[in-house]
């Protein structure tokens, strides 16, 4: 037809439960049938080329002045909303209103790593396989794992001791393959590494960094040390976890943490520019939840303008979208919607 295009991007906003997310675009169908119909009351205007441009979850926060320590926190968020809030960007600090500074949902609690080979996020993992042990086996020194500094992610053998150390540190490398499902341990120490390298030297020369699964396996790698005291070995874990389970990696330390100061700082406060610390998580404070109870859609689709007017003029793109806005606010009587476009070179 004759006109002139525009792209036109409609964020449209409901109920998680109005919008599911699904492979074949249903809450997408929903959109453009119910836009389509507001679109096609205009007599100069109709809809083409529709089509989904993305999804998105929105959180709401609710900030607690409360004072309550972590676990309290967590409980409470988690009863009464989805969890201790997560933050998962910059962004999204603006939108907490935290007026001062409260719990947020990031910890790094010791039931996920201390003398226990559990299977959380922060769990201790073998290089060789990212997963923990099945059989949960584990052999640390009395006072090990501390975590010292917050900065112990990575674990040496000392004669048959295990450690966590700092990964920057340089030691041997103990590495290992399987031969006819024995596994065979092997001493690298012409040159001292930090733990990532001899990840490297490891894998390129044998299968990797030792992975002690047993009682005898950690005998038969303590022979192969052949007197030398410490060596890396496999293990490894990741620090730092959502409450609910977030996979992002958005975190903003004041100077100087996280320090794990006294070996108890295992829970993250936040202020109101998004600087983080961590704190005992005995400590009471107010805290901050979160709630996934919105999903947003994002279509894109080019609308045809039958006019003579020119459309760079912002009173008529105004009332266009004024007309295109009331009738949608009758489609969508209960959710929201944002229109934005963008303008393509005019002809016909």
């Amino acid at each position: 037809m004759a006109g002139k295009p525009l792209v036109l991007y409609i964020l449209y906003v409901g109920a998680s439960a109005d919008l599911t997310m699904n492979n074949n675009n249903n809450s997408v169908q929903i959109i453009e049938k119910r836009i389509r119909s507001s679109a096609n009351i205009l007599s100069r205007g109709s809809l083409d080329n529709f089509v989904p441009f993305g999804h998105c979850l929105i959180d709401e926060y609710h900030f607690f002045s409360t004072n309550l320590n972590w676990g309290d926190a967590q409980t409470y968020c988690r009863e009464h909303f989805t969890d201790l809030a997560t933050i998962e960007r910059a962004a999204d600090v603006a939108r907490t209103g935290i007026p001062t500074f409260g719990w947020i949902g990031l910890h790094d609690l010791p039931a996920a790593w201390y003398k226990v080979m559990a299977d959380h996020s922060n769990s201790w993992r073998w290089s060789a396989t990212g997963a923990t042990s099945p059989g949960g086996y584990q052999n640390w020194d009395p006072i090990e794992p501390n975590n010292y500094n917050s900065i112990e992610l990575c674990v040496s053998t000392n004669n048959g001791k295990w450690q966590d150390n700092d990964c920057r540190l340089i030691a041997p490398c103990l590495c290992y393959k399987d031969l006819s499902g024995v596994k065979q341990f092997f001493l690298v120490n012409d040159t001292w590494r930090t733990w990532p390298n001899c990840q490297s030297v490891c894998r390129q020369q044998y299968h990797d960094l030792a992975m002690i699964q047993s009682e005898t396996e950690n005998q038969a790698a303590t022979t192969a040390l052949s007197g030398q005291n410490a060596a890396w070995i496999g293990l490894y874990r990741n620090i730092w976890a959502w409450s609910d389970g977030s996979s992002n990696n958005y975190i903003k330390w004041i100077t100087g943490a996280p320090s794990n100061s006294q070996n108890n700082e295992h829970c993250v406060n936040m202020d109101y520019k998004g600087v983080m610390n961590d704190s005992p998580c005995s400590n009471t404070m107010g805290f901050l939840c979160h709630e996934v109870k919105k999903r947003a859609t994002v279509v894109k689709a080019q609308m045809w303008i039958q006019t003579k007017v020119d459309l760079n003029e912002a009173s008529v793109s105004e009332q266009l979208f004024k007309q295109l806005e009331d009738r949608m606010k009758e489609e969508f009587p209960k959710t929201g919607f944002k229109l934005q476009w963008s303008k393509t070179p005019a002809y016909g």
